[in-house]
């Protein structure tokens, strides 16, 4: 039904110097349990060196159109980060609306196949939000804090079930708790059993984080496989504006500091101390080689 509008924002984009191409879908395509802000959403790809993330909203024939427009760098950084299901979606399933030099097409034909660096990436992050989102339920349920407790396990539940869906070699999209129960009927169950179950909420908290603690002891070395790779790249320990410095450079714009505590007490990561005449620093290195494709 859009098709009609699709040449005058193409006419629209090949006006703007800096437009290096752009994709078009309908905002229709995406979860309706929240109203979208447009009819169509464009996705527009700027040769900008510097960052210039920017969105506006106009109207062209009756529809509502929101501009995202955004850098290569950018992009890359959120689809490593982000959690925004739209852009997947919208790369994916979209149309390509300008695209002279073939850009748009490679990288979408690249990201159907999810190569296994951004996957390993994306995993890395994801661990990270879980681990972060397990340590403040426990610590809500020690000081009492019921409803804050029970949001954070909701958290920390999407980032288990979205970690699932990554490892399957699927990006996490706009209906998760479908492919999670597709992918991972565990974690939906659980799921279904925290929202709805007839114990008390404590009990059904303390049931998730006895299952979510038992994935992270187990398999906490296969999410974060990028992060040891970053750290066995070098013979000497690392410091940790090291880590995130070289995290950075991977577009991983994530604190791992709980990740490589808990890599610490799992014994996979030792922790060197190095003393200072006023304070001791802390600093990493992996105590064995695993192994890491």
């Amino acid at each position: 039904m859009f098709q009609r509008v699709c040449p005058k924002l193409r006419q629209k984009l090949i006006q703007d110097c800096h437009t290096a191409g752009a994709m078009v879908f309908s905002a229709g395509n995406q979860s309706q349990m929240v109203p979208a802000p447009a009819d169509l959403m464009v996705l527009v790809f700027t040769e900008a060196e510097e960052s210039s993330q920017r969105s506006i909203t106009y109207t062209m024939e009756d529809f509502r159109v929101q501009e995202i427009w955004t850098t290569m760098m950018d992009l890359t950084v959120e689809l490593v980060n982000g959690e925004r299901e739209e852009i997947i979606d919208g790369l994916l399933k979209g149309d390509v609306l300008y695209d002279p030099g073939g850009m748009v097409q490679r990288m979408r034909t690249q990201l159907k196949g999810f190569p296994s660096e951004l996957k390993r990436k994306k995993m890395c992050v994801e661990s990270s939000r879980l681990l972060h989102h397990h340590l403040q339920v426990k610590q809500y349920i020690k000081e009492d804090k019921q409803l804050d407790a029970f949001f954070y396990m909701l958290q920390s539940l999407r980032s288990w079930g979205r970690l699932a869906v990554i490892e399957a070699g699927q990006y996490p999209g706009s209906h998760l708790w479908d492919q999670v129960e597709e992918i991972h009927p565990g974690i939906f169950k659980l799921y279904r059993e925290l929202v709805h179950g007839d114990e008390p909420v404590k009990q059904r908290m303390r049931l998730v984080l006895l299952a979510e603690e038992y994935d992270i002891m187990s398999r906490l070395k296969v999410y974060c496989a990028f992060l040891l790779k970053v750290l066995a790249s070098k013979e000497s320990s690392w410091d940790l504006d090291e880590i995130h410095d070289r995290l950075h450079l991977e577009q991983i714009h994530r604190d791992m500091t709980l990740v490589l505590e808990e890599l610490v007490r799992q014994q996979i990561v030792d922790e060197v101390r190095t003393e200072d005449t006023e304070w001791v620093e802390s600093r990493y290195r992996l105590r064995e080689q695993p192994e890491l494709k």
